[in-house]
């Protein structure tokens, strides 16, 4: 019945999802000639079959296995039967040129998640292949692409698996690279919230580089508000990796320049004022933000000073002390303003 062989075909295409991390080796060759007899895949199971084998597509089984597919009349695979009759593995450029075609865009960002789901462990091999289509894809993609690229990006971001976590980190990078400050604001903000919601604690690194790329290239309004400052906070690896990515070149005060006076208005609290003093003793060159930061801390702190327990004054006094001694000049000059300002305003 068509029940039945609609079962059949989902359950061949879980098994070759399970198969695939596992193709290049002799067993699996095995259990694809048993379908192949059994179940003629090669026929009837086309897309499952490619699902299995196409982050393979530069290996001599590969093209072993491309041999016996049907490819003939099929409106999707077509464009690999000049390859397959060459006998020459295809190659990434020619998957990277087809990419532009809608369906397979959309198969291949599909054949990663239903992987992901089925598999639930690292495939580093399908990930690298992934990362490559796509980061070389984003240049010429299209409106429509990038709408239909969007919910795989939120699933990446909400995986469990780190691997893919990490290869959505790198695709949204160049998306918002190659976007220059042409992204909807409303998407930039989702993107925001969801990286730092859901990254997994293996991929902070990664996750906070996306989201220095992110604000380098485009601006925020409300960005970071109390729930994403809070997600944020609860990172305990953020100033040291904020550190870490300061000294290898990258610009972490596009991002700090959101979030450190967030924090500095919220040193009321003792854990805010803890991290914001942890930040501020890892993360060197913060000379642009010395202004801004001097004077709502000298704000917040006198607002709060007299009515906080010994151990935050504490805390309260190392801000000032590191930052009167990491930026002795500036921070005399940053004093002498506000005064200013305060007797102008009186």
């Amino acid at each position: 019945t068509d029940e039945e062989v609609a079962a059949i075909d989902a359950s061949l295409e879980s098994f070759l999802a399970l198969l695939s991390p596992y193709f290049l080796q002799k067993p699996s060759h095995q259990v694809l000639e048993y379908f192949i007899r059994k179940y003629s895949i090669q026929q009837h199971n086309v897309d499952a079959v490619m699902k299995c084998i196409l982050p393979y597509h530069e290996t001599n089984i590969f093209m072993r296995m491309l041999q016996i597919v049907h490819l003939g009349g099929n409106k999707h695979w077509g464009f690999l039967m000049e390859t397959r009759n060459n006998g020459v593995p295809p190659s990434r450029a020619l998957l990277i040129k087809y990419m532009s075609n809608r369906w397979f865009f959309n198969f291949v960002s599909q054949m990663v998640e239903d992987a992901v789901l089925v598999t639930k462990t690292s495939f580093k091999t399908l990930f690298s292949f992934y990362t490559s289509l796509m980061v070389s894809t984003i240049g010429s993609a299209n409106n429509v692409m990038i709408r239909d690229l969007y919910p795989f990006l939120l699933s990446g971001i909400h995986s469990e698996t780190p691997d893919y976590q990490i290869t959505m980190y790198m695709i949204i990078s160049a998306l918002v690279v190659q976007m220059k400050g042409n992204l909807n604001l409303e998407v930039v903000e989702e993107l925001l919230e969801e990286i730092i919601e859901h990254a997994l604690p293996h991929t902070h690194k990664n996750a906070l580089l996306c989201i220095v790329l992110i604000l380098q290239n485009h601006d925020t309004e409300n960005f970071p508000n109390d729930s994403t400052l809070t997600n944020l906070s609860s990172w305990k690896d953020l100033p040291k990796h904020s550190s870490q990515l300061s000294k290898q070149g990258y610009d972490v005060v596009s991002f700090l320049k959101y979030l450190l006076p967030r924090l500095c208005s919220s040193i009321g609290e003792m854990s805010k004022a803890s991290y914001f003093l942890k930040i501020l003793t890892l993360v060197p060159n913060l000379n642009e933000l010395l202004s801004e930061l001097v004077e709502i801390c000298l704000i917040e702190s006198s607002s709060v000073f007299h009515s906080v327990k010994k151990q935050h004054k504490v805390v309260l006094k190392k801000i000032f002390n590191l930052l009167r001694t990491k930026y002795n000049e500036e921070f005399k000059l940053c004093i002498d303003k506000f005064l200013q300002d305060g007797d102008t305003e009186k």
